[in-house]
């Protein structure tokens, strides 16, 4: 039961963390629109 409970909280914590990427590449997309998109990627990792 505690493994099913710590998957959960990894799955809504994945869900998160890709909610908040998603965000930030928009945000870097619409600050560096002239740069290629590797400057978005770097900024990722």
């Amino acid at each position: 039961m505690k493994e099913k409970d710590l998957k959960f909280r990894e799955r809504i914590l994945i869900k998160l963390i890709l909610k908040a990427s998603l965000k930030k590449k928009k945000r870097l997309k619409n600050a560096f629109s002239e740069e290629p998109h590797t400057l978005v990627a770097q900024n990722m990792n």
